[in-house]
């Protein structure tokens, strides 16, 4: 059975290729959540170049991404947002542009703009994030589990919350070909229960819907390397997390550094094509 991940206009054709999607931060990484960031022609640029060499889609996050940085409000949300969203969209933007968003209004208004998937910080957990994309008949929805484990086991945890989301969803009007499932590494989870995820993919895997991982730069990278520097230091460990989750079974990694995670994505998938299983080819 052939699996997709239906994004706006786009479909993604799961489980022969690992896709990459480059992170497009419209805030600096800084309490100061007042500084403007990129402009829209910088990010517009970044989002060009991350297409050109080879991302699969952009996630563009108009939120600070330090989980202790106080939240903008939905106005300025959008404010940072749909200026870039319509430069890209009247530039015909070869790729599935995604929000992150934790506000229905700011959903609904990016959806009008041409945003192709509302990756919902709240893993839509509100029946108003859920009637704003039901809206729509093609936006895919990216569905984020938040917190640790409830029974001491962080995959029987997270699989349960994508099944109940998912039924959720499909009762509203959502197709499973719309939803994308992500465990939320570094959303509230210890150190250990982020390792388990990354590990065990396939094991969180549900539905048959599409996998999506978001690891890169993350607190878990830099204390697994030793505690390197964040940002650029722990770019080499993100590529080693992303090539493990895809080999376990992720289809789409979101990225800082895309041309490196497209380069380690390909090889991945080849090394993949070519694993045995029972001495038998997996091709």
């Amino acid at each position: 059975m052939n699996r997709v991940f239906q994004a706006g206009h786009y479909q993604l054709l799961l489980g022969k290729k690992n896709y990459v999607m480059g992170i497009l931060d419209l805030v600096p990484n800084k309490f100061d959540t007042e500084e403007l960031g990129l402009s829209t022609d910088a990010a517009v640029a970044q989002a060009w170049d991350m297409a050109a060499v080879g991302a699969a889609g952009i996630s563009i996050n108009g939120q600070p991404e330090q989980p202790e940085c106080p939240a903008i409000s939905a106005q300025a949300e959008l404010d940072r947002l749909l200026p870039v969203l319509d430069a890209l969209i009247s530039d015909k933007f070869s790729i599935p542009i995604a929000v992150e968003t934790q506000y229905p209004s700011v959903a609904y208004e990016c959806m009008k703009h041409g945003v192709d998937i509302i990756n919902d910080r709240n893993g839509f957990s509100s029946p108003d994030m859920i009637e704003a994309v039901a809206a729509s008949h093609t936006c895919g929805c990216i569905v984020i589990h938040k917190g640790g484990a409830q029974d001491g086991d962080i995959l029987n945890t997270i699989r349960q919350f994508f099944e109940r989301q998912i039924q959720v969803l499909n009762a509203s009007g959502i197709q499973t070909e719309r939803i994308c499932l992500s465990p939320g590494v570094g959303h509230g989870k210890t150190y250990e229960e982020n390792l388990q995820i990354l590990a065990n993919a396939d094991k969180i895997s549900t539905g048959g819907c599409g996998m999506l991982m978001t690891a890169s730069h993350k607190r878990v990278i830099s204390a697994a390397s030793g505690n390197a520097p964040s940002n650029q230091g722990t770019a080499p460990g993100t590529i080693a997390a992303d090539s493990i989750a895809q080999f376990c079974g992720i289809d789409i990694v979101c990225a800082h550094d895309v041309p490196e995670a497209v380069q380690a994505a390909r090889v991945t998938q080849e090394i993949h094509r070519c694993r045995k299983i029972d001495g038998t080819m997996k091709i």
